[in-house]
């Protein structure tokens, strides 16, 4: 018996145009959800872009106001106390300890003498800090009094691993004195509880000029590494600016990546009442010895640009300094401190 099948009017597929309205509505989801992706992730990465910006000012701020606050330490000698440079002369700002703080105003020529003797290359239009102090780290006391102000010196012996090695740099002092000379011989007497510290003249680079220290220490007197810290802006190998700092006769590192400019105005006592009367930039001091306090400004800018439909055309000033705008899609932010050197204080 044949099989047959009946179809009613009620029985249909989907038509061409409930496809079409269907697809249609599926694109708007689909749409929707991807314009909520890109809006999330580029929210995403502005808040990336702008906690990192952030922590890189902090973190700059952070190494530029630990070592101005220390500069300047001697000892027990304060900054009343002058200090004996047996150092020949000449030798360059990473070795003039006659000045715990120095600085370099708006940098024109970033291979000028006195940078390419430091070993740094400043980007046009920054400032320059240099920090002086004697490294509180590793300090040694002096066992027997000199004989005579040139003397060798007498120091505790037996230290592993050596406090100090031929050709450092260092600062002897106690209250009423300080001299600084290079080493030109360390010798632990092996066991013995004394080593000796030789200072002869022409030896050495820079070298002494000569062994006289203006003064004989002794028992009580204190001997430690002199640091010269070098802070600029400078560009990296993809062109990019950054902190840049230089401890002593070391080769200069990038620190912070993202810090375009960094200008920098000292506060002087010009009267000697031991207050600020007024801040200035390097030019514009004439005693590094009445400089007692810093006040550095940064202008951070994020790693990538993240700016969306706009750019930064914004100017800044920093610390006084007028900054143009960069008219790129880069968050900025201007970071400012004021640190006091706490060896000069009253």
């Amino acid at each position: 018996m044949p099989i047959g099948f009946t179809i009613t009017g009620n029985s249909r597929g989907i038509s061409l145009i409930e496809m079409m309205i269907a697809m249609l509505i599926g694109m708007l989801l689909l749409g929707g959800v991807y314009r909520i992706f890109i809006s999330t992730t580029t929210s995403y990465r502005f808040e990336e872009e702008l906690s990192n910006l952030q922590e890189n000012g902090r973190f700059a701020m952070e190494f530029l106001t630990r070592d101005t606050r220390q500069t300047g330490y001697r000892g027990c000698a304060g900054s009343g106390v002058s200090v004996t440079n047996t150092l020949n002369a000449g030798a360059g700002a990473l070795f003039d300890f006659d000045r715990a703080v120095e600085g370099y105003d708006d940098v024109a020529d970033p291979n000028a003498a006195d940078f390419v003797a430091m070993g740094i290359t400043p980007i046009i239009g920054s400032d320059v800090l240099i920090l002086r102090k004697m490294d509180s780290d590793v300090m040694v006391e002096i066992v027997e009094q000199m004989p005579d102000t040139s003397a060798d010196i007498k120091i505790t012996g037996g230290i592993n691993p050596a406090p100090i090695a031929d050709f450092d740099i260092v600062m002897v002092s106690d209250c009423q004195a300080a001299a600084v000379f290079q080493v030109t011989n360390y010798t632990d007497g092996g066991g013995s509880i004394k080593a000796d510290v030789v200072h002869n003249s022409g030896v050495g680079s820079p070298g002494n000029a000569t062994k006289d220290l203006g003064h004989s220490f002794g028992p009580g007197a204190e001997i430690a590494k002199m640091t010269t810290y070098v802070y600029f802006i400078g560009t990296n190998a993809d062109g990019e600016p950054g902190l840049y700092y230089k401890v002593s006769s070391g080769v200069a590192q990038e620190i912070v990546g993202g810090i375009e400019s960094m200008q920098i105005t000292y506060g002087i006592d010009a009267d000697s009442d031991r207050d600020i009367d007024s801040y200035v930039t390097a030019a514009g001091v004439a005693d590094w010895a009445t400089v007692l306090a810093v006040r550095v400004g940064l202008l951070v800018a994020s790693m990538d640009e993240v700016l969306r439909g706009e750019v930064d055309a914004a100017a800044y000033t920093l610390n006084g300094t007028n900054i143009a705008a960069a008219n790129d899609r880069r968050l900025r932010q201007v970071f400012t401190t004021t640190v006091a050197l706490r060896n000069r204080l009253p």
